[in-house]
Formats: C-alpha cells, structure tokens, sequence
C-alpha cells in the first residue's frame, strides 16, 4: 500500500523543493509516514470489519503486531 505512494509523495518534493533535495532526503522523509500510516490503515480495517471481536487493548495490540509482520513479509519476502 505505501509504495506506490512513495513515489508521488517524492515527486512533489520534487516540485516544491527541488530535484536535488527529493533525491536526497525524498525516501528519509516520505517513508516513515507511508509505511505507517499503511500499517494503520490494515489495524483500522481489521478492528472495523471484527468489531464484536476486538474487546481489549491486547486484542489491539495484537492487531497492530499482525499488521508490521504482514508488512515486514510483503517488503522482504525473502525472510518470512
């Protein structure tokens, strides 16, 4: 999900602040809120879709820890 949002975000760093500074510092910048915001988004629908299911915070958390490993997996399939 974050990357083909990666690319978009870089570009328009790329706009408002020059080609130089997107090559430089696009990827630090754009990643971390992508990545995350992606992460979030699998939690989100997961708590949504099986609300009567999710009934404490450690129902959440193992949702959320759900989510990274399942991202982790699809970044580098190699290691899973």
């Amino acid at each position: 999900m974050a990357a083909p949002a990666n690319p978009a975000v870089i570009s328009i760093y790329a706009k408002l602040f020059g080609v130089e500074f997107a090559q430089a510092w696009g990827p630090a910048l754009t990643a971390p809120f992508t990545e995350e915001t992606a992460k979030l988004t699998g939690v989100l629908i997961c708590v949504l879709l099986g609300r009567q299911h999710v009934r404490s915070a450690y129902d959440g958390m193992i949702l959320a820890c759900s989510s990274v490993s399942g991202s982790r997996c699809s970044r580098t399939s190699r290691t899973c």
